[in-house]
């Protein structure tokens, strides 16, 4: 079943692509050639990784039997985490203002904690895919609350920390 649709066919081929890529960006020296390429392929998989998710049809807690649920508002969440992103890029190369660079880089940060939090949702907490195998709603909520709020606190502490003031790595040499 989970394969019979398209559109999550092109989701979970976009999502193996973009998190080695987003890691891959955090380790690379910032600004060079291969940044730029990899940082906008991770843009073009991302906005795939969201766009294809949208038209499926929310199966846990759809609001108002819509068909639309609360993983179609993370999704539109992360898609505006990364047009901030890209919008304070295109600012930066245009005045160079250091607040306009740690706007996108924090911005984008937290579009790779995002994908990492829908990831761990998935492998952790989804009972057709994931390793536990919770038996009630209550179950399956705090089980993803702790596991997504976990995940959050941590990576939110090391985004303020490590690019709060700047991202060290931009300053490496090449």
């Amino acid at each position: 079943m989970l394969f019979t649709n398209g559109f999550l066919i092109v989701h979970i081929a976009a999502v193996s692509f973009a998190v080695p890529m987003g890691a891959a960006i955090f380790l690379m020296r910032k600004g060079t050639l291969v940044h730029r390429r990899v940082g906008y392929a991770y843009f073009l998989l991302m906005l795939a990784v969201n766009l294809s998710i949208l038209p499926v049809e929310a199966r846990v807690l759809p609001i108002a039997g819509t068909g639309f649920g609360m993983f179609h508002l993370f999704a539109m969440l992360s898609l505006t985490s990364l047009a901030l992103g890209a919008l304070a890029l295109r600012r930066w190369l245009i005045t160079r203002a250091p607040e306009a660079m740690r706007s996108h880089q924090i911005n984008l940060a937290y579009s790779y904690l995002g994908l990492m939090m829908a990831l761990a949702s998935e492998l952790l907490v989804n009972p057709n895919l994931g390793i536990s195998r919770v038996a009630t709603a209550e179950q399956f909520w705090t089980l993803m609350a702790v596991v997504n709020g976990g995940l959050y606190g941590v990576g939110s502490m090391w985004i303020f920390r490590a690019l709060g003031k700047g991202d060290p790595k931009r300053f490496l040499p090449a």
